[in-house]
């Protein structure tokens, strides 16, 4: 009986543990997710990759797996900003170079003051000037329409000077003459035209001409646009390339050597390293002819090492040593 009571309290104390475990990583993830949603809302994500590029990490970056996407102290670049973007680890990094959550809402709200109250002081003076425009603008498109009409009415300018007596014909001067002396909406009174109706047709006419001209355009402008878009894709799938093979260099440079976790076996299964060995050009150039070089560089140990006094210097020299090569020094 002793021994079925301590059986079943270790099965609930493991299940306990289990769960407790379980709950910690959904209250990490969803921790994560609510500091990534909080940052991205306060800080445009295109901001947070200008932002970091050139700065150092205050501590290190690590990936959604695990590995080491920058150390503490190096230097971000643009490489290391997309791949970072990539990842959906951005907002991290934008934290870890110092990034402020800040520093928009002060600068949103400076503007939005000002904004406002400049807009106060020129609302009134704005929709005068804006409906006078509004009208000369009007008057500007339909006068063309009193071209070749018969003046019914005697127009004169504000001085009484006459710009077009009764029965005249509309011509260029006398148009013209008009628009010197602002009398264009007389004008077209004056020839039987109300503003509306010499706006309506100006406006027929010139959708008849701009339709064909839209047609001809947009056929263009299609074909532009995909010209475009393949030549965009074409330089994104270049960098894309590029951007990998340079993050391939920089998780190599990191690696070497540093020991691994566990061991790295061949497809044949022969060791390539064993665990906490230290990893090599050689042992890279390996993994990578058997295909198993993203399993080496995943396996990284990457916590700094306990280093005693006497382990600080080696048993044998290192082929580069000033010793090695029998400079007097033992």
């Amino acid at each position: 009986m002793n021994r079925g009571l301590q059986e079943a309290s270790q099965n609930a104390g493991e299940q306990l543990q289990a769960a407790t475990d379980a709950t910690s990583s959904k209250l990490q993830d969803l921790n994560r997710d609510a500091t990534a949603s909080l940052t991205n809302n306060l800080v445009d994500p295109a901001e947070q990759k200008v932002y970091v590029i050139g700065k150092h990490v205050e501590r290190d970056v690590l990936t959604p797996d695990g590995n080491v996407l920058l150390l503490q102290g190096q230097e971000v670049t643009l490489v290391n900003a997309e791949a970072a973007d990539r990842m959906g680890i951005l907002d991290e990094l934008y934290r870890a170079t110092g990034g402020s959550l800040t520093a928009n809402i002060s600068r949103n709200l400076q503007a939005a003051t000002e904004s406002f109250s400049n807009g106060i002081g020129s609302v009134t003076h704005s929709s005068t000037a804006h409906l006078r425009r509004s009208i000369d603008s009007l008057a500007d498109m339909a006068i063309e329409q009193a071209r070749g009409r018969r003046v019914g009415q005697t127009v004169r300018a504000d001085d009484g000077l006459i710009i077009a007596a009764s029965g005249q014909i509309v011509t260029e001067s006398l148009l013209d003459r008009a628009q010197v002396y602002g009398k264009k909406a007389e004008l077209l009174n004056a020839v039987g035209l109300t503003l509306a109706t010499a706006v309506r047709s100006t406006a027929r006419d010139t959708w008849l001409e701009n339709k064909v001209q839209l047609r001809d355009g947009a056929s263009i402008a299609q074909e532009n646009l995909n010209t475009f878009w393949q030549a965009l894709k074409a330089n994104a799938e270049k960098l894309q390339g590029r951007s990998a093979r340079v993050i391939k260099k920089q998780r190599i440079e990191q690696a070497l050597g540093r020991p691994v976790t566990r061991v790295i076996l061949d497809p044949e299964d022969k060791v390539i390293l064993n665990v906490g060995e230290l990893i090599t050009h050689r042992a890279v150039s390996q993994a990578e002819e058997s295909g198993v070089l993203n399993i080496l560089l995943s396996s990284v140990y990457t916590k700094e090492p306990e280093i005693s006094d006497k382990e600080l210097r080696a048993s044998e020299y290192g082929m580069a040593a000033l010793a090695h090569h029998g400079n007097g020094l033992n």
